[in-house]
């Protein structure tokens, strides 16, 4: 079980990689202490870590009228660093319709990173059996 949670911790922080490259991640400060703290309890990201992915999908345009994040970004963000399968996939969509609120603030965001850590969490567990 531990094996699963240090891969889907180490997907979550390649996925960060793309917030991280973009200037969110200077301009907001992200210290090392972040990611150690992200990688220590990643269902429960740090502040600064939320704000960079909200300043990430901002530049990316990847807010509906609403103010919640565009499904087909989302997935595409997330599917840069590895395909999810079918099934997955749907998991996914379906927790962001279900638990995607409108992004005002960087905790926000929040929902839409846990969705995504519980689709790599199933992925990873899909893979491995």
């Amino acid at each position: 079980m531990n094996s699963h949670r240090n891969l889907v911790i180490f997907a979550l922080l390649l996925a960060c990689v793309g917030a991280a490259k973009s200037d969110c991640s200077s301009n907001l400060h992200v210290t090392k202490s972040d990611w150690e703290n992200l990688e220590k309890d990643s269902a429960n990201p740090p502040e600064a870590i939320l704000c960079m992915y909200k300043c990430y999908y901002e530049q990316q345009r990847a807010f509906n009228e609403d103010k919640t994040v565009k499904l087909d970004k989302l997935l595409k963000g997330v599917e840069v660093r590895k395909t999810l399968d079918d099934v997955t996939r749907e998991e996914l969509k379906e927790c962001v319709k279900r638990d995607g609120i409108p992004v005002n603030e960087c905790a926000d965001i929040k929902p839409y990173f846990l969705c995504i850590l519980k689709a790599q969490i199933k992925q990873v567990k899909t893979e491995s059996s």
